[in-house]
């Protein structure tokens, strides 16, 4: 994380709490987010 210019205790602190909720929730989140956002998702037939 020398790209975003973070201390190394807060790159471990985020990718603790990235393993600690879990990867998969994390995904479920932003894809839900962009599904409402950008109109995707299940079509009401």
């Amino acid at each position: 994380m020398d790209y975003f210019n973070w201390s190394k205790t807060l790159t471990i602190a985020l990718v603790g709490t990235i393993g600690f909720i879990g990867v998969d929730q994390i995904r479920a989140l932003a894809l839900r987010f962009l599904g409402n956002r950008f109109g995707g998702g299940n079509p009401q037939a």
